[in-house]
Parts: C-alpha cells; sequence; structure tokens
C-alpha cells in the first residue's frame, strides 16, 4: 500500500473531508443510482447541484437511463440513509454548510479523492445490477475515456478486481495496455517511465520489470502480430483519472528487458485537443 500524501494525512484530520470521503465509501443498497448521482453533484457542484444532473451522465455515461422517475443524476433530495451517518453534520437543509460548500470550491483535490472512492461503490453496484454492458472491441471509440469497467465490458466480459486491475490485461486475443503517464506518485518498483515520441505518433510504453522481449508474458506483446493478439492502447494524464483511448497499435522497436520500453506505432499523430487533454507537449 503505497504511503499517504500530505494531503491525505491533513484530510484524516479535518472532520469534514474525512465524513465526506468516508460516505463516500458506503454502499447504500439503493434502488437506483439517482442518491449517488445527487451526491456527486453536491460535490462537483456545491452551489449549484441541479447543474450536476446532466454532468453525473458524461461523466459516467454507463448509467445512462438507469435511474429512477427523475432520471438518474436528477436532483432532488438525499435519502434518509443517505444523509444521515457521516454526511449529518455537513448538511443544513438538504444541501451543505455554506462553510463547507467554500471548501469544496477552493480545493478541487476533494472532489478527486471523492470520486475515487465513489467509483468502486459505483462499480460494485453497477456489477451486481448488469454485470455491465457487454460490447466488442470495435465499438471503442478513439480519445474517448473509459473506466477500467468499462474496458472490459467492451472486451466482451464483465470487470473483475481480480483480473482488471493490472497494466495489461486481455479476453481471448485482445489486450488492454494502461499506461499512465505519471507514475512519481506510485512505490519505486512501480514507477514506469511511458511517453509519446517527439513525432506524436509513437509511444513508448515500458513493461513491468518481470517483463521480457521473449518470455511468455514478453512475447504475447512484442510477437502480437505473428500470434493475432491485437493491443489496445489506453493512457492516463495521472493517477486516478480515466484512460483515454488511443486506438489499437502496432510495436515497432523493442528496447532492453526486464522491463523493456515497447515502441508502439499509433494510428495517427495525436490531435493537438488530445495531447493538451493528457499534459503532452
Amino acid at each position: 500500500m503505497e504511503d499517504a500524501d500530505e494531503w491525505e494525512r491533513a484530510a484524516r484530520h479535518d472532520p469534514r473531508v474525512w465524513a465526506l470521503l468516508s460516505a463516500a465509501e458506503r454502499d447504500y443498497q439503493q434502488g437506483t443510482v439517482d442518491a449517488y448521482a445527487l451526491l456527486w453533484a453536491m460535490v462537483a457542484f456545491p452551489d449549484n447541484p441541479q447543474q450536476g444532473a446532466s454532468a453525473f451522465l458524461e461523466r459516467y455515461p454507463e448509467w445512462r437511463g438507469k435511474g429512477g422517475k427523475k432520471g438518474s443524476g436528477a436532483p432532488g433530495t438525499l435519502p434518509a440513509k443517505v444523509a444521515g451517518g457521516p454526511l449529518a453534520p455537513l448538511l443544513e437543509g438538504g444541501r451543505f454548510l455554506p462553510e463547507f460548500r467554500a471548501q469544496l470550491n477552493a480545493d478541487p483535490r476533494v472532489l478527486t479523492e471523492f470520486e475515487a472512492r465513489l467509483e468502486v461503490v459505483l462499480r460494485s453496484d453497477y456489477a451486481r445490477r448488469h454485470q455491465g454492458t457487454l460490447r466488442q472491441p470495435q465499438d471503442l471509440v478513439r480519445y474517448q475515456s473509459y473506466s477500467r469497467a468499462e474496458i472490459a465490458n467492451h472486451l466482451g466480459v464483465a470487470y473483475s478486481s481480480g483480473a482488471h486491475t493490472r497494466g495489461v490485461f486481455n479476453v481471448g486475443a485482445h489486450y488492454a495496455l494502461i499506461a499512465n503517464l505519471d507514475t512519481s506518485g506510485g512505490q519505486k518498483a512501480y514507477r514506469y517511465e511511458n511517453r509519446f515520441g517527439d513525432s506524436m505518433d509513437r509511444f513508448f510504453w515500458m513493461s513491468q520489470n518481470a517483463m521480457t522481449p521473449d518470455n511468455a508474458r514478453g512475447r504475447v506483446i512484442t510477437r502480437h502480430v505473428e500470434k493475432g493478439h491485437h493491443l489496445h492502447l489506453f493512457v492516463q494524464p495521472k493517477r486516478r483519472t480515466l484512460p483515454v483511448y488511443l486506438g489499437e497499435v502496432t510495436v515497432g522497436t523493442v528496447q532492453g528487458s526486464a522491463p523493456f520500453v515497447a515502441e508502439l506505432v499509433l494510428g495517427e499523430v495525436l490531435p493537438e485537443a488530445v495531447r493538451e487533454a493528457l499534459g503532452v507537449g
């Protein structure tokens, strides 16, 4: 487990923030997603939760059409089961206290940490209800963001925390490569040097330490063409952000061993807008 950073250590001593994060980790066993959507909207748009109605569905598109009578993400009143417990001291008249709303506006990290915890609950809830909406790899849209659950669903299976939390996983001949551009916060053994080439039509992907170009795990990447494997590249700009799909790639040069660096050839030069979204030049 990674050591807590300065913000996380401070949050543990902030009763309001810690109460919110604790509430985000609870599975309230709701009949629809509306309560989670409203809670998210109150955190993401503290002064105008109404604005969060449609924004929730943009952030979590897998929940479209899965709400109650008001539709998923529609504002309303938090159920007593949700409004009680850790959230109770933060609420007044169904909204967060003014001073806590000001704190949410001033510190975007609160929303980031809240979402990281809420996504675990939503994923579990979604799997329990639907086992995911199973699709096909060709349904993936280049430059669209996907959660790991959605990636697994697009490869044709329901999400499994045991099988789909690694940087490389496959379903049959289709392999998902999920690369993080910023691994500085991770343990030293898991800091991979992933980067785009200067031409922006190449991505240099560093393998896990146990992989060599010629061992069984490495060959599924380095010899993917002869094995009939399809490599789908997803890139995260930072930890706990949704991976962006860059399309199916092929391997060019390979350098080093345990770990090795594979040059992944993209289908086109990375568009400027996508570069900006990923934080690359």
